[in-house]
């Protein structure tokens, strides 16, 4: 078949970027690309071609992928079922609970006009519905870390799940491994030392050398500049960073880290930390920007699956113009229990910024890319969802996004001004025993 120059090019360009045989069929106005593969066919005992639809070329030449309503839902964990039920006052609260998760809850009851043993029941409540874990914001670029994406295709055989973390178990660097489906197959989300940045080829090649050796596959490797949310650090990181901490810093982030409204005088006791205590410490690691916040990340939502969109930019001038549209479309406020994305920030290669956001209904990632395209901001669009969290974990919270560096570069360089920013920082009294979980061991 002759195809269109426009078509053509891009149909070539398709050919170098999937690693395995396509096609095209032209229908009306656009051309169809499909994966081409061959399986045999016992019943039959012959060879038949097997074709999956993996999006189509407009016109103008730009491929759209298929949409995520092709890919069979029944492949994905099924989401638990919603009784959840939150009025203003407990929304008031969790958003408290993700910014500061220490902060005085008696004194922010107060200013909503609730008595103490009332927070401290919705509190409890809210743990036990939406299944919230105390985590710790930490920003690992001022421990002298930078984050990357790996992410991997596999040409052929898959290695099981039980490989997968086995191999990951080993790479203290991996904080989290995502089985996806769409462009890759697998994405580690990684921490390398900014001085020794050939590491990352030594985490790629144990992981490739560890256990997954005998499977083909490619390997793509990119900086990633975290700008929104964040991904919890694992304890085997905390405690391989041991030598570069002082002892009381790193009693404060080993032990925060697991759980971050833990009592700083149950740290001070079991570390015997007389002279310099634990809250002191504290103080001056989030004043020195390493500690961010202590935060929540809740575990019992009826998400149906985490979506992943990738923007590509190849128009600057029309992504530059656009700029404003797109941060406010990312902290744009949302009716879920979280926010539109939990998980955001630029990557170099390809040129653009990767995305994750929670969809809890069918369809959802569909209408987000379609708003996205409205926008008409000089990208193009690669999605993928994920299918397992195999290690690690994604942090799921209500954050108040006029906290967001999106909304400070919307006041600061564009003068637009989205409301008053509340202060989250009053903390100076600890909240009943019984919410700070258990106790160190």
């Amino acid at each position: 078949m002759v195809l269109p120059i426009q078509i053509n090019e891009e149909f070539n360009r398709l050919k170098k970027e999937f690693p395995f045989a396509i096609a095209v069929q032209s229908k009306g106005p656009h051309y169809y690309v499909y994966k081409q593969t061959s399986r045999w066919d016992k019943e039959n005992k012959r060879v038949r071609s097997v074709r999956e639809y993996l999006g189509k070329i407009t016109e103008q030449g730009r491929f759209i992928r298929k949409a995520m309503r092709d890919i069979a839902i029944e492949e994905f964990p099924s989401p638990q079922t919603s009784t959840i039920k939150l009025d203003e006052n407990d929304k008031k609260l969790l958003t408290i609970l993700s910014m500061n998760a220490r902060a005085d809850l008696a004194l922010y009851g107060r200013q909503m006009g609730l008595k103490p043993n009332e927070v401290y029941r919705r509190v409890g409540s809210l743990e036990s519905q939406l299944g919230i874990t105390y985590v710790t914001e930490i920003d690992v670029e001022k421990l002298g870390y930078l984050r990357y994406f790996i992410m991997v295709k596999f040409l052929d055989k898959k290695p099981t799940t039980d490989e997968i973390i086995s191999a990951v178990q080993k790479v203290h660097a991996v904080q989290m491994a995502l089985l996806v489906k769409g462009d890759y197959d697998l994405v580690f989300y990684t921490l390398i030392k900014n001085i020794e940045s050939d590491k990352i080829v030594e985490t790629i090649i144990d992981l490739r050398v560890g256990l997954l050796e005998k499977y083909e596959s490619k390997w793509y490797t990119t900086p990633f500049y975290e700008h929104y949310g964040f991904v919890p650090i694992r304890d085997d990181f905390i405690e391989d960073m041991k030598h570069e901490l002082k002892k009381r810093e790193y009693a404060v982030l080993r032990e925060i880290n697991k759980n971050s409204i833990l009592a700083f005088a149950d740290i001070d006791r079991f570390y015997k930390l007389d002279h310099i205590h634990s809250d002191y410490v504290y103080s001056n690691l989030k004043s020195r920007g390493i500690i961010k916040r202590a935060t929540i990340s809740m575990n019992k939502l009826p998400i149906k699956y985490v979506g992943i969109i990738q923007e590509e930019i190849v128009n600057e001038k029309k992504f530059r113009a656009k700029r404003v549209s797109q941060l406010q479309h990312i902290i744009e406020d949302v009716s879920n229990l979280t926010n539109r994305y939990i998980l955001g920030g630029n990557i170099e290669n390809p040129h653009g910024t990767i995305l994750f956001t929670p969809c809890f209904r069918d369809g959802e990632l569909d209408s987000l890319i379609q708003k996205i395209m409205k926008l008409k901001n000089g990208l193009v669009l690669h999605t993928m969802i994920v299918t397992s969290v195999l290690f690690g974990t994604l942090c799921y919270r209500k954050f108040d996004v006029l906290h967001s560096r999106q909304n400070s570069i919307l006041v600061d360089e564009y003068k637009i001004n989205k409301g008053t920013i509340s202060n989250y920082e009053l903390s100076g009294k600890l909240r009943k025993t019984r919410l700070y979980g258990s106790k160190l061991n």
